[in-house]
């Protein structure tokens, strides 16, 4: 998914929940004062460059700042980290039950809701720049 970190806002910490999932960052459009767009991953402190990838456990603990007045704009996907054959059936088994709780299904509807929001919102948008043009017309 794309993650964008609007100018200002912080992501307070937080953790994971699986070890055999690895994160990883791929920085697309960041702020030109990148070391004021930071993350903090355990002690360490990542900053975004464009085109570079980085990878972390997110179950250590991690946060985020964005003290510039630019949006910072991430490419964020998940993989399975390497494992002998019964780790990955583990962890196939702990996904696949993690995705039937609240803490997976709560944030998937919030998803839903907003992309059902922004698409209603940009089909208003369209609807009202057609009566613009209709209205241009009859201007002219």
């Amino acid at each position: 998914m794309f993650s964008i970190l609007s100018p200002g806002y912080h992501i307070p910490a937080h953790s994971g929940v699986s070890k055999g999932i690895l994160r990883t960052h791929l920085g697309l459009i960041i702020p030109k004062d990148a070391e004021k767009c930071r993350m903090r991953v355990d002690d360490k402190i990542q900053v975004w460059r464009p085109g570079e990838i980085f990878v972390f456990d997110d179950t250590y603990e991690h946060e985020v700042w964005n003290d510039t007045d630019d949006e910072r704009v991430i490419l964020l996907f998940d993989f399975d980290r390497p494992m002998k054959l019964w780790g990955r059936v583990l962890n196939k088994t702990f996904v696949s039950l993690l995705k039937l709780t609240a803490y997976y299904q709560e944030p998937k509807k919030n998803m839903q809701t907003m992309e059902e929001r922004f698409e209603a919102a940009t089909r208003r948008a369209d609807q009202n720049l057609e009566k613009l043009s209709d209205t241009d017309e009859w201007a002219r």
